[in-house]
């Protein structure tokens, strides 16, 4: 006759429904605090690949949605001059004539151009005052908090932008520093001193246009873009212009982040790749022992199933481990040290000076997938030297 078991193998022997599964998961946390130098070299392994990508991916959604929302808030058509397959200033009597037009309810003409201040290179935007927003007098400028840092001056004091021609400028604003990824590092002058300084009197940039009517605005019937009847009166001026709406340029954005989040993530691919070899080690690591616990949970009834889900809980508890902690870290490298490393990569202009705030979206989306990866680079691993453990001899593996 059989022999009752001792009460300490029995407390661990899984009992029928649910309480199995509460058991192996137990279990399962039991077996990656009993080897902590496992634990932590595989955590270890987990956060520095799934960090990295958790902050482009904030970075990358944070630009995005930032460039999404300025194009929203933006006009209906962009237009600039246009030759031999390149963007050239306009007349500024491009601007007067739309203003004519009953079916323009804002036009605003710029002049975008870049400037020295001492070393440091700044981008002037010259606004028109008849483009219906607050602009600078003549003579001051405002500057985004990025570029006010890196020059070191505050209100009220004078800088000197040299170009074609050279003029004085006193700064009379300081742009906040939530203003904008776009005017981090921007100077906003009146179009007439930005005319004057790159030499180029009664000439546009580019021209922004609002159409009139709301419903214009969303399309009418037939999917023809808002603002289609002013192209079409800027086409009969015989001027060459590159006209663009705003769903054009909604999908260049899409399109640009789509490339730079698919070159991302297929960098990303390679790193996964090298790091499978490094968990297969770390998840076996001290793999004869491993083999003799999972031996003897055999000799005393469990499954290979049971075996296997208990490694499975596993896997689980580790990608909720790193996933979370990798989240944490991914939050600090962003909002503390400024996503340095991989802002670079999203964000063009931050070699030119620092603090340039880094927009970041944390929603669930990168956490789901950091735990998605997680699952799947431990699963590689975990599972199958537990296979391979579970299913061999457990007489063999308890010598």
């Amino acid at each position: 006759m059989n022999q009752p078991l001792p009460d300490s193998i029995d407390a661990e022997l899984p009992r029928p429904g649910g309480w199995a599964h509460l058991a192996l998961l137990i279990l399962a946390i039991e077996n990656t605090v009993r080897h902590p130098l496992r634990l932590f070299v595989t955590l270890a392994c987990l956060i520095a690949v799934v960090t990295p990508f958790t902050v482009g991916l904030a970075i990358l959604q944070g630009v995005k949605h930032e460039a999404l929302q300025a194009l929203d808030a933006g006009p209906d058509l962009f237009i600039t001059g246009y030759e031999q397959g390149r963007n050239i200033s306009m007349p500024q009597a491009v601007a007067r004539h739309v203003r004519t037009l009953h079916q323009a309810v804002r036009v605003q003409g710029r002049i975008v151009g870049r400037t020295n201040v001492g070393p440091h290179l700044i981008t002037l935007v010259g606004l028109d005052p008849e483009g219906g927003e607050p602009v600078p007098s003549r003579g001051n400028v405002w500057l985004g908090f990025s570029m006010a840092q890196s020059l070191q001056v505050k209100e009220g004091d004078t800088l000197i932008l040299e170009d074609m021609s050279q003029i004085t400028l006193n700064v009379d604003k300081i742009l906040q520093k939530n203003a904008g990824l776009a005017a981090a590092r921007m100077g906003i002058v009146r179009l007439s001193d930005a005319q004057e300084l790159f030499a180029t009197p009664d000439r546009l940039s580019d021209l922004q246009i609002w159409v009139n009517d709301p419903l214009d605005r969303q399309g009418p019937a037939g999917n023809s873009e808002p603002g289609l009847p002013i192209a079409f009166q800027l086409r009969l001026t015989g001027i060459p212009l590159r006209i663009q709406t705003r769903k054009l340029a909604s999908d260049y954005v899409n399109r640009g982040f789509g490339l730079k989040g698919g070159t991302f993530y297929a960098l990303f691919l390679v790193a996964f790749a090298l790091v499978i070899p490094a968990l297969l080690v770390t998840s076996g690591f001290g793999l004869s022992v491993r083999r003799k616990e999972i031996a003897l949970m055999k000799a005393i009834g469990f499954s290979v199933l049971d075996i296997l889900e208990m490694a499975f809980f596993e896997v689980i508890y580790l990608s909720m481990m790193a996933s979370t902690a990798s989240f944490a870290f991914a939050w600090a490298w962003i909002r503390i040290f400024e996503g340095a490393g991989v802002a670079p990569f999203f964000i063009a202009g931050l070699e030119l000076g620092p603090n340039i705030p880094v927009p970041a979206i944390f929603q669930p989306l990168p956490l789901f997938v950091s735990i998605g990866l997680s699952l799947v680079l431990l699963s590689t691993g975990v599972m199958s030297t537990t296979f391979q453990a579970a299913t061999s001899d457990p007489t063999e593996d308890l010598r």
